[in-house]
């Protein structure tokens, strides 16, 4: 008889197309899937984000807006590796002609 997962250990299964899917039940009762093509691989994404979960880490937020990557990225990396006037100029770019196209996407 094969071993059942425990609560909170997420299920992994192969599909009829060969490729193996790992689930995992966040904290707030929703299920994020992790898709690979082997189950080694698939194994190792559903342990990291059980350790991100452990962590506290909010898998929900995965998905952004560009405008939100925008505002990570300059104030993360962007600020620290350049001078100011390159951050200055990369913040009104992003800010005049990036954000009000393309920033909801």
């Amino acid at each position: 008889m094969a071993k059942r997962r425990g609560p909170n250990e997420g299920s992994i299964y192969q599909r009829q197309d060969g490729h193996w899917v790992a689930s995992l039940q966040l904290p707030n009762g929703k299920r994020k899937s992790y898709y690979a093509t082997s189950r080694k691989e698939v194994i190792d994404r559903l342990r990291s984000a059980q350790r991100a979960v452990e962590d506290g880490a909010d898998l929900r937020a995965e998905r952004m807006t560009i405008a939100q990557f925008l505002d990570k990225w300059l104030t993360a990396s962007a600020k620290p590796a350049t001078r100011h006037k390159t951050f200055t100029t990369y913040e009104s770019l992003c800010r005049t002609a990036i954000v009000p196209r393309i920033g909801k996407r």
